[in-house]
């Protein structure tokens, strides 16, 4: 019983624990790490984002290890720049002004040396509204499935409690000492014996004619000094003063 108990209680830990592993892969972000690129000497470095909507937005973030300037920009498919800036650095957000295919550029005029480039640019779409909608939902569920879960574990951690505390008392009765169940055969024995120190009926009363002793009087009782008479049926002494065997 108390294996079945442990059983259950790893396989619940382990939906807790995927259902939490779940949780932090859709809802924490990753780790984002930049890539890198050269911009060649009296050129460009291009990336491309094809069939862009109108409303998504380009997020970028670039910088030159080495300090050179760049001239940076975004441009559509009919040649229109935008965010055009002369740095060896940059940062910031751009919304899509159409349809259609965008690129994120740099140029490389001024060095005459290729120049090291570390970027992060990613495209967060318009619609990604409705995602997070569902993400929502997602995390509900998750939550709910952890909050079952521990109220199982609960249960089953109590329920594995009380078993083993059952099972600790029956082997507590199982090898409990004999000297502790002698007493109790005692008492039923004692019960079921008559007692030895059950005193004999009184003798009968001297120069009665139902008299079946033979008397001898002269020994002192103990209690009143007086003399007591022996009664042979009982083989006892009798203190008459007294009213009771000696």
């Amino acid at each position: 019983m108390r294996g079945k108990e442990f059983k259950r209680l790893k396989s619940m830990l382990g939906v807790v624990l995927l259902a939490t592993f779940l949780v932090c892969t859709m809802v924490i972000p990753t780790a984002v790490t930049a890539e890198r690129g050269t911009v060649p000497e009296l050129s460009e470095f291009t990336i491309t984002h094809e069939d862009l909507s109108e409303g998504d937005v380009i997020n970028y973030d670039w910088y030159t290890p080495n300090g050179e300037e760049l001239w940076f920009w975004i441009e559509d498919e009919g040649g229109n720049d935008y965010e055009y800036k002369v740095v060896s650095g940059s940062s910031g957000s751009f919304e899509v002004k159409s349809n259609g295919d965008w690129y994120v550029k740099w140029s490389n005029p001024e060095n005459t040396n290729d120049v090291e480039l570390e970027y992060d640019v990613s495209v967060e779409s318009s619609q990604d509204g409705d995602t997070s909608d569902v993400i929502g939902d997602l995390i509900i569920i998750v939550v709910a499935i952890c909050v079952i879960g521990g109220i199982g574990l609960y249960y089953i951690i109590n329920d594995y409690k009380k078993q083993k505390e059952l099972d600790e008392l029956k082997e507590s009765q199982q090898t409990q000492p004999q000297s502790q169940q002698q007493p109790q055969q005692y008492q039923q024995t004692q019960q079921q014996s008559p007692t030895q120190s059950q005193q004999p009926p009184p003798p009968p009363v001297q120069g009665s004619s139902t008299q079946q002793t033979q008397q001898q009087e002269g020994k002192p009782c103990p209690d009143c000094d007086r003399p007591m008479r022996f009664v042979q049926q009982y083989d006892r002494w009798y203190c008459d003063n007294c009213e009771k065997y000696q």
